[in-house]
């Protein structure tokens, strides 16, 4: 869910902007954090928390890419 939610806004960024733009890369990790804490209720020093919130950005990102080439490439 975090990874789909993520990379859905990642792809809508790089539509809209055709840039990365850092500070958002951390929201990204944030709002992956943030979907598998709620859904888990564990903590940040869970070390499976971790691990997912890594595993969602890494695929965010690619699902993001994937957008942003299929739908928002202008190139």
């Amino acid at each position: 869910i975090a990874a789909v939610l993520g990379g859905i806004l990642w792809g809508l960024q790089l539509i809209f902007s055709q840039r990365i733009f850092y500070i958002l890369f951390i929201g990204l990790i944030l709002v992956c954090y943030s979907i598998i804490k709620g859904i888990t209720g564990k903590s940040k020093n869970n070390s499976a928390v971790l691990f997912a919130t890594i595993l969602s950005v890494i695929l965010a990102g690619v699902i993001g890419w994937g957008i942003f080439l299929i739908v928002g490439y202008r190139g």
